[in-house]
């Protein structure tokens, strides 16, 4: 049975904002020391006459992210982040899409393929700039619904997203 490792659940920018199809230059977060994706349910509480108690009910998800990447010149991801935290992009300017590439389990329990979702009009903005802890903190809204398809290239310069073309 394989182990599920921080590094085969990997978050990924569309930098040139080009749809998966024509191109996208996929970066991945890599310089960083924290993945904590929320889901952040909403619920719609109703108080029906006919009970005492009220009932919430599950209408959706707003997932999120507050991330960070190391001061590290040469990296590409801090290069992009840094960029954003210079220019404060606001409205659709501050969307790219972004990718969360993760294995696929088959039924033994090995990793076959890579899994990902993909969110179009994510919303990416800095936070803050940590200089003596050497990182820049920014966080991702993950817009929408996203796409389920299938990865490719992790852990090379060309990573390729390829949306499912059928059912459920």
């Amino acid at each position: 049975m394989a182990d599920i490792t921080r590094n085969l659940i990997v978050p990924l920018i569309d930098t040139a904002k080009l749809a998966p199809e024509t191109g996208a230059t996929f970066v991945p977060i890599d310089l960083s020391t924290t993945f904590a994706m929320q889901y952040n349910p909403v619920t719609d509480t109703k108080a029906y006459i006919c009970y005492k108690n009220d009932s919430n009910v599950l209408t959706g998800f707003a997932p999120a992210m507050d991330q960070e990447i190391a001061l590290e010149s040469t990296n590409p991801m801090w290069k992009f982040i840094e960029g954003l935290r210079r220019s404060m992009p606001t409205g659709t300017a501050a969307e790219y899409p972004v990718l969360i590439a993760s294995p696929d389990i088959s039924e033994t329990g090995e990793v076959t393929v890579v899994y990902g979702q993909l969110w179009e009009h994510a919303l990416i903005y800095p936070d803050e700039l940590n200089t003596p802890d050497g990182i820049l903190t920014f966080h991702i809204d993950f817009n929408g619904d996203p796409i389920d398809g299938a990865v490719s290239g992790i852990g090379t310069s060309t990573v390729t997203f390829t949306p499912d073309t059928g059912g459920v």
